[in-house]
């Protein structure tokens, strides 16, 4: 009768730790699926939870581009750290019904805010082309993008 039992307690651990692995895996399935940003073709996405909802990460094209991302009311406006004798050129513009302000900075660096939907994104701009792509990045926000921990 002990031995059933102690049998028995092992397959219960046994099982669990298993579940508990499958779980881990599901959850990070589900936050690659759950990218709160539409990727262009060869981009990856690394995420990172926040507070309260909040969550930023990273974008980046292997030997490319990378752009850094944030988003929630935690996070402050990229752009309110920029002095306006810093930047280059500002622009302000209603894409899909969002406020969306881009300013480029001598340095080389651009700095977009979608300030309604508490979302920043910042790169370092080497060619036309980064440009065009962290412009896409910034304007591919999902809609009511929250991360969420896999359960």
């Amino acid at each position: 009768m002990l031995k059933t039992v102690g049998t028995l307690v092992l397959l219960a651990i046994g099982l669990f730790a298993g579940n508990l692995r499958a779980q881990e895996h599901q959850a990070a399935d589900a936050d690659s699926l759950r990218s709160p940003v539409r990727l262009l073709p060869g981009y990856k996405i690394e995420l990172r939870h926040g507070l309260e909802g909040d969550f930023g990460g990273r974008i980046w094209k292997p030997g490319g581009l990378s752009i850094a991302f944030d988003a929630g009311i935690h996070n402050p406006k990229a752009i309110d750290s920029i002095g306006k004798t810093d930047a280059r050129w500002r622009i302000d513009q209603i894409l899909d019904g969002h406020h969306v302000v881009l300013v480029y900075v001598v340095s080389g660096r651009v700095a977009i805010s979608i300030p309604d939907r508490a979302a920043n994104f910042r790169a370092k701009i080497c060619n036309q082309q980064d440009l065009a792509e962290t412009i896409a990045h910034g304007s591919n926000l999902r809609a009511g993008s929250r991360i969420s921990r896999g359960s």
